[in-house]
């Protein structure tokens, strides 16, 4: 779920995230979910890293894009 991605998130980037939480919309779904079973089955993929691992390195490049020249 978000929230525990949010929290994920919060590990990497070592502080916590101001969450504005918002009433749904009409015609929001209620239910989602991502499932790469598909994506396994007839190309055979397989993910290289976790996803904790990928947001991780995504911080990493955020922090050296905007680092002190």
């Amino acid at each position: 779920v978000l929230a525990d991605v949010l929290d994920t998130i919060e590990q990497i980037v070592g502080h916590p995230i101001k969450k504005n939480y918002i009433e749904k919309a009409k015609g929001d779904a209620r239910h989602t979910a991502a499932d790469i079973t598909k994506a396994k089955t007839l190309l055979s993929y397989q993910p290289q890293v976790s996803l904790s691992e990928g947001l991780a390195q995504e911080w990493e490049w955020i922090q050296n894009l905007y680092a002190p020249v």
